[in-house]
């Protein structure tokens, strides 16, 4: 199955650069413009074949009632919004979905893999010729899959970090540093948990309030230290169980 094609409009920076880097962890989604005006955004949906909308229904700039009566063909729809009593109006308007302006990784999983489901569902099958066999068709509600990078932002510049040359990242206070193989560093502009949240877990852990490591670049590890390449770490006694349940069932 081809890439589903996808449009943000959020008008809140902080919440569209959260919601974009999300969403650069999927193969599965493709996104084809990052609309900043309410009539680019009809113009958009109008003109060309968009598959799914994220829209932030939070802002009172937005007026998605006026702008969903000029679309002619909507997309799926999956409204931002921390305002539960809303819910049914914007269901009536035609909104699929909702998640939180937090816009946590988990829930942009459970909805992406609800819409790819249906477009499985969806998806024209293959006449068959005399004498072939019916093809059998499973329809998955596995996690979308998930690609191998993703890019982070420091001073209004985009960098492409790839998960598994990470070695650790470390919260600086006013940014994360994050150093890879290579003797590579960059910056980003967010905070552990954030940034946590996008990295594979089966790869990636928390040791103490400071230090996110990769778990497949630890040399060593004994009582409460890890050693990756010449540096040592402290493991906090909070995060020490959860390290130890990793290494009993990753070996």
């Amino acid at each position: 199955m081809k890439a589903i094609s996808c449009v943000t409009f959020m008008m809140d920076n902080s919440i569209e650069e959260k919601l974009i880097q999300r969403i650069h962890a999927f193969d599965s989604i493709e996104i084809t413009e990052i609309i900043k005006t309410s009539a680019r955004l009809i113009e958009k949906l109008n003109r060309t074949q968009t598959d799914l909308l994220f829209i932030n229904l939070d802002n009172k700039e937005t007026k998605f009632a006026e702008i969903i009566k000029l679309v002619q063909r909507p997309p799926f729809i999956i409204g931002i919004t921390d305002k539960k009593n809303n819910l049914q109006s914007f269901l009536d308007l035609g909104v699929f979905d909702f998640i939180g302006s937090s816009v946590e990784m988990e829930d942009i999983c459970r909805k992406i893999s609800k819409i790819l489901y249906i477009y499985n569902c969806m998806s024209p099958k293959k006449e068959p010729q005399v004498n072939e066999a019916l093809p059998v068709y499973y329809a998955s509600k596995s996690r979308p899959k998930m690609k191998g990078h993703t890019f982070v932002r420091y001073k209004k510049m985009n960098i492409k970090v790839t998960f598994d040359d990470i070695l650790f990242i470390r919260n600086t206070g006013n940014c994360l540093r994050i150093e890879s193989t290579n003797n590579k560093v960059c910056y980003h502009d967010s905070t552990l948990k954030q940034f946590l949240a996008i990295l594979p877990a089966e790869n990636f852990i928390r040791i103490n309030k400071s230090i996110v490591v990769n778990y497949n670049r630890i040399d060593k590890y004994e009582k409460n230290t890890i050693y990756i390449k010449n540096q040592t770490f402290k493991v906090s006694r909070i995060f020490a169980a959860r390290l130890k349940d990793m290494l009993k069932r990753l070996g």
